[in-house]
Order: structure tokens, then C-alpha cells, then sequence
């Protein structure tokens, strides 16, 4: 909290512990409230008073109206306010005549919990079911309301994600769902979709270790089933993208060795109808097979998501001598790569879709129906939003409505109130 920690010098050790924070901070609001105090007439409420840019100089300062007690409160405990360079560089330092402590103060509260009195984003709505497949279900009912027959449904695993990874745009693209199955048998929920929507076609993607035989033979009782599987995910995802994107000549390029980075383009990639390709993401190389694909169909546009770490420099660079332009969109944590996928791929929308960062079948199934609203898809932490995430949604987009995917265990009840981290 502070307490003790002036902008000049550091912080006094004996206040330091949550304890010490939490005590000297509430005696401080009953000394600052108390008639009886010396600190109760400084800074009268309803009245304006000028307050000093720093203190002990010559700097000046300017009248601040004290409109109740928090701020009154406020300018008893740190009585300086910040200057026009320290409110221009909100982040840094501004010059010699600026103090930090109250802006500060509004900075760190305005990112963990938003604007006090701005507008709430109405109604979030929560998609979820009692379990990984009927949630997908969900989503899908969600996402084809009314609809009498769909062109295509997707089926993937909900156990593991490579194969399933790029089926998200390509199931989007085509205008269905996306649905998961158990490896062995067809869930209920699944089935139950499944002939809900009617679909005049199946696509089964991953080879007979990730969607058996069986499940294939089931599956075939509701509408003709086209698998879709190669020899590894990676080719697999190259295979979908020729099934369902030929003629794209943009893509983006995700490690398969994890499932976040993959997973927060999907929606960017299925409303663009473009893929989403798989790599090796620890190879010190673009890789012969993903390069050849790229310049077999003309592909003029790459865009790597994930930083150095997810996909190696040296795939870049092995893009970069084959693809007219290559471009890399990444943030510190998956989290903040999801941000900035979304920024870059919507300049406006007004619905966004939530799903938890440290697991895969919500986002995975909740990409195809973002993508047919026309919107983002973010991985977030289960428990709060970064405060990236919290303006991307109620500043730059000023998004209507939320669409939490999942049920109270993947995304708790904070996200709803877009609850600071």
C-alpha cells in the first residue's frame, strides 16, 4: 500500500509487512476524519485549495476542489499533486518539479479495477455445462440458435489439443461448430448437438489415436464424415488448411507445442477466413514442409503469434528470406499476447468472448462461435483481467456485452465484473 514509503527516500522498514500496511493505513483515515485531529481542517471539504506540485520547493501548484472525504483523506497523507509531465508520462518520470505518489495512486487503481464511475458492461452472459463437452455444446446452442441445418460441424478431441487446434477458423469458415468427443465414444451432449443442428457434413480432425474408429462410425449415422489427419500435428493442421482455406494467401503461424497462442487467433483467423498453421515452435528454422506450403499457394502475409520463446527467432528469420512480409504479435505473458492478437486483427466489435489461459476445450470450442459473431476471443487468468485487458475492452472497443466460456472453475465470478489481477 505505501504506507511510509515517501517519493524522496525508501521506505521505512518498520511499516514493511502486510499487517503493519493494513493497521497504519486505517488509523491514518481516523485520524484524517476525526474533528479532533490537526489533520481534520486541512483541506476543507467543499472547499478549494491549492496544492503544491512538490514539496519544500518552489515548483507551485494549483487549486484542487476537495469534493469528500477520500480525497480529503488523500492530500492529508501525501499533500503534493502531480504535474502536467508527470501526468504525460503516466508509466515513467516526468521532471524535477513532479511527484508521484497520488497519481500513482489513480494509475494502480484505475488498471487492477477500471473507472469507478464509468458504465458497467451489462449482463455478461456465461456459457458453460457441467462438463468440457457439453460446455462445447453450449456454445454451439449459443452460437446457432434457431439454426435448422448447418453446413458443416467439426468434431475434435477434448482430451489433447494439437490436432484440434486449427480446426477452430476452418469450422468458423465454413459456417459450423465446433464440437468435442471422447477419443472411445461420442458424448451425449455432442450426439444430442450434433442432431440439433443437423449438419450435412462432419469433418473429423486428428487420426484414430486422438478420435477412434468407433467414434467415426457413430458419427456416420447423423452425416457423412471426412477425416482429416496427418502424419503429425503439424501436418495435420497444414491438411486442414487446405481443406477449408486454399485460396488464402494470408495465415498466421502459432507454436503446436502449446495451445494458448494458437488459440487466441483463432477467432481473429476464422472471421478473416484465413488458417492457422502449426510449427515447431523450438526449431532454430522455418521448417521445409510449413515453407513449401506457404510459397506453393502464394502466401504473401505471416503474422507469428507468440514472442521469441513460443516460436524461435529462427523461424522468423527462415520465413522472412521466402514471405514478402512476416510479422510477429506478442506480449510478455500469453495473456498480453492474446491482447495484442486481438487489437491487431479487431478495430471495433461489441461482444467479446473470455476463456480461461491455463486450459484448452473452452477456447477451443468458443473460437468457432466468436469467429461467426465477427469477435475477439481472449485467454485470461480464471481469477481476474490484467489491466490490458480491462482497456482493450471498456476503452478501445467499449464492447456491450461479455461471453464467459466456462463454468465457475474456469473462469470465477470476478472476470464478470472485469476484476483487476
Amino acid at each position: 500500500m505505501g504506507y511510509a514509503c515517501p517519493d524522496t527516500s525508501d521506505c521505512d522498514k518498520s511499516s514493511y509487512g502486510f499487517f503493519n500496511q493494513m493497521f497504519s493505513a486505517a488509523r491514518q483515515l481516523v485520524w484524517y476524519t476525526n474533528p479532533g485531529s490537526s489533520h481534520y481542517k486541512k483541506y476543507p471539504l467543499g472547499e478549494t485549495t491549492v496544492i503544491q506540485y512538490k514539496p519544500l520547493t518552489n515548483c507551485g501548484g494549483s487549486g484542487v476542489f476537495i469534493e469528500n472525504v477520500a480525497t480529503h483523506a488523500l492530500y492529508n497523507y501525501t499533500p503534493v499533486q502531480p504535474n502536467a509531465a508527470a501526468l504525460a508520462n503516466m508509466y515513467g518520470t516526468g521532471d524535477s518539479c513532479s511527484s508521484y505518489g497520488n497519481r500513482n495512486f489513480w494509475r494502480l487503481y484505475s488498471d487492477w479495477f477500471g473507472n469507478p464511475t464509468g458504465t458497467p458492461i451489462p449482463n455478461p452472459q456465461r456459457i458453460a455445462g457441467s462438463d468440457r463437452y457439453d460446455t462445447a455444446a453450449a456454445i454451439s446452442r449459443s452460437s446457432f440458435d434457431g439454426e435448422r441445418r448447418v453446413p458443416v460441424a467439426y468434431v475434435v478431441t477434448g482430451e489433447d489439443f494439437p490436432d484440434a487446434l486449427a480446426a477452430g477458423p476452418a469450422a468458423a469458415a465454413q459456417g459450423g461448430p465446433l464440437l468435442l468427443t471422447n477419443p472411445g465414444y461420442v458424448p451425449d451432449p455432442t450426439t444430442a448437438e450434433l442432431k440439433r443442428v443437423n449438419p450435412q457434413a462432419i469433418v473429423v480432425v486428428g487420426g484414430p489415436a486422438a478420435v477412434s474408429d468407433a467414434v467415426v462410425a457413430a458419427l456416420k449415422t447423423i452425416a457423412p464424415v471426412t477425416r482429416i489427419a496427418g502424419s503429425d500435428r503439424y501436418d495435420t493442421s497444414r491438411m486442414v488448411a487446405q481443406h477449408a482455406f486454399g485460396a488464402a494467401t494470408s495465415v498466421y503461424i502459432a507454436t503446436g507445442l502449446n495451445y494458448p497462442d494458437a488459440l487466441s487467433a483463432s477467432a481473429a483467423a476464422g472471421k478473416s477466413k484465413i488458417p492457422v498453421l502449426l510449427v515447431n515452435g523450438a526449431n532454430n528454422g522455418a521448417d521445409s514442409d510449413t515453407v513449401n506450403y506457404l510459397t506453393s499457394r502464394n502466401v504473401t502475409t505471416v503474422k507469428i503469434v507468440g514472442g521469441p520463446a513460443a516460436v524461435a527467432p529462427g523461424v522468423e528469420s527462415g520465413l522472412k528470406a521466402r514471405i514478402t512480409k512476416v510479422s510477429r504479435l506478442a506480449g510478455e505473458t500469453r495473456e498480453l499476447t492474446s491482447v495484442i492478437i486481438n487489437r491487431d486483427a479487431f478495430p471495433n466489435a461489441t461482444t467479446a468472448y473470455l476463456a480461461t489461459s491455463i486450459s484448452f476445450p473452452d477456447a477451443l470450442a468458443g473460437s468457432a462461435a466468436a469467429a461467426r459473431a465477427g469477435s475477439p476471443l481472449y485467454v485470461t487468468f480464471p481469477g481476474c483481467v490484467s489491466g490490458e485487458l480491462r482497456s482493450e475492452l471498456k476503452q478501445r472497443l467499449n464492447v456491450s456485452s461479455l461471453r464467459l466460456l466456462g463454468g465457475p472453475a474456469a473462469l470465477n465470478e470476478n472476470i464478470a465484473r472485469l476484476g483487476g489481477c
